[in-house]
């Protein structure tokens, strides 16, 4: 039987991509490595789906279309996509084609306010809003929104990861997935919601962080629950008439269950739900039933208009919000993020340093010289070659790579390199010294010479000289012409010094002349002794 080779492709697809990637650079007569084609082809598809796998869990924002869900491209399996859990609610919401931030081509998560919207209801299925769990549930749906979010960024980032594990050391391949994070800390940011006392009853405002109208709870506003008083009386009930929210007995106010009068710190309190809910004819001061009367006065931050949130039995001279955290925005370039200081009036101090305390991309130029990037370029060239029975027209390969550069420069050649401003190459390589006169067109700029052996090493690329080449190119360059070798040789040859690069001077043994060669003033050693030639540089 005949052996079998073992395969390098697990599917079609995969081999497909590859051979049109290789018959693309054979078309273009680009000899470079078909890896770093493949991270580029990659990469681009990554970050072409990047906006919609961030927004809505999937690769399409075409609602018409079929969504296409998070899969390795390679194998097809697909990033598993699991339910939320809550607490003690588990909730099946797929994470594909869920808006978690807005999307223009949506007819209905246009805006954040839509988004929140959304979520809203999908959560009121799970867990219902009512009189006695108002905290609770707003607690809850914060849960849920963060859940939501981290489990959007665990399948997105599991998805470049599926298909960049061969280079995921590649800067390009680095370089989307910090895009990914920065775009993933966006989506959670945007699902904050204000949290504020609703501007009507006594439930937490459920709009977007930071909007400018009036705070809403979005619902009607009116307690559903029964009257406490009929209850204990044992006959018909009514609906309680208190708004949302409130706490304390619920009353109907049909039966002149309590006192009605209006609560003595109604003026002064902003979470007063007005009338008095002691029996009627009561002895002393008329109170609601909230059990603690907050500040009614504005957040000392002047950027904030919330409430303040301290109890008015509580002297204070700073009016402080429910708001724990600095509003400011991150002071980063290019950051949209708030500020990650557990200090709400953080903004008042004149030195105070705004950060999210998320990983940035730099996004300022790179300011060191080189190659940012290598692009291949096919230059067409023709000769035409003269047979016995004709002639034809034929297509040039000429070597454009850096090896005939370097065979150009020639023996003892070096290389340039920026000086380290902290510590200098010479300090780290034998081959490498600072520089020993200055090199235009940036004069006044440090730079060290390097032997082309040590460039390399500097550089951590393969060399691509052969090894008579690099052996060559290590040698001493100092030399001379005469007239003899021009006899022996037929030309105009040169007599090199026989040492290494770079050499310390030989010292001369009291006659220059010798039977191994000839050695100059300057410490350099001939293999022949035409001494009556000065050694020329």
């Amino acid at each position: 039987m005949e052996n079998r080779i073992d395969s390098c492709y697990d599917n079609g697809s995969t081999f497909l991509r590859d051979l049109k990637l290789l018959i693309a650079q054979i078309a273009a007569k680009d000899w470079t490595s078909i890896d770093s084609k493949r991270v580029a082809v990659i990469v681009d598809i990554l970050r072409r789906n990047l906006v919609s796998a961030v927004h809505m869990g999937c690769l399409s924002t075409n609602i018409d279309e079929e969504l296409q869900v998070f899969v390795n491209f390679d194998t097809q399996e697909e990033v598993p996509d699991f339910p939320v859990a809550v607490g003690d609610f588990s909730c099946n919401i797929k994470d594909s084609g869920l808006y978690l931030s807005p999307c223009e081509e949506s007819s209905i998560c246009a805006t954040i306010r839509d988004v929140l919207s959304q979520l809203r209801s999908s959560w009121e299925l799970v867990l219902p809003r009512n009189g006695s769990n108002g905290e609770v549930w707003h607690s809850m749906f914060k849960n849920f929104r963060e859940s939501l979010a981290e489990r959007r960024q665990d399948r997105v980032q599991k998805w470049i990861r599926a298909n960049t594990a061969e280079f995921c050391d590649n800067d390009e391949v680095q370089r989307l997935q910090l895009e990914a994070n920065v775009a993933l800390g966006k989506v959670k940011q945007g699902l904050s919601v204000c949290g504020c006392k609703c501007s009507v009853c006594f439930w937490r405002c459920v709009l977007e962080k930071g909007h400018g109208d009036d705070h809403s709870c979005m619902s009607n506003h009116s307690c559903a629950e029964s009257c406490s008083y009929c209850a204990r009386g044992g006959g018909s009930f009514n609906v309680c008439k208190d708004l949302a929210g409130h706490e304390g007995s619920h009353d109907c106010k049909e039966k002149n269950h309590t006192c009605q009068e209006t609560c003595h710190l109604f003026q002064m309190s902003s979470n007063c739900n007005e009338l008095c809910s002691l029996r009627p004819e009561h002895f002393g001061q008329h109170k609601c039933n909230s059990p603690q009367h907050v500040c009614n006065k504005k957040c000392s931050l002047p950027s904030c208009s919330n409430p303040c949130a301290v109890p008015i039995e509580r002297k204070h001279k700073r009016h402080k919000c429910h708001e724990r955290y600095c509003q400011s925005n991150c002071s980063i370039k290019g950051c949209s993020r708030t500020c990650g200081v557990k200090d709400h009036f953080h903004d008042l101090d004149p030195y105070a340093e705004h950060l999210c305390g998320n990983e940035h991309a730099c996004p300022e130029e790179c300011e060191m010289f080189g190659i940012c990037e290598i692009f291949t370029e096919l230059v067409r060239q023709t000769q035409v070659f003269q047979g016995q029975r004709g002639s034809f027209e034929y297509e040039l390969v000429s070597e454009t790579g850096s090896r005939p550069y370097h065979k150009k420069q020639g023996r003892g050649h070096i290389h340039l390199v920026l000086c380290p401003k902290v510590k200098c190459t010479s300090n780290l390589y034998d081959g490498s010294r600072h520089e020993t006169m200055k090199y235009g067109p940036d004069v006044d700029i440090a730079k060290d010479e390097m032997t082309h052996e040590t460039y390399w090493q500097y550089v951590r690329f393969v060399d691509p000289c052969t090894e008579e080449e690099r052996e060559e190119f290590g040698r001493c360059n100092h030399y001379y012409k005469s007239e003899e070798h021009e006899t022996e040789a037929g030309g105009s040859d040169k007599s090199y010094c026989t040492e290494k690069l770079w050499h310390p001077p030989i010292k001369s043994t009291g006659h220059n002349i010798s039977s191994a060669g000839y050695i100059t003033d300057d410490g350099h050693h001939f293999g022949c002794d035409h001494y009556k030639n000065v050694p020329h540089h």
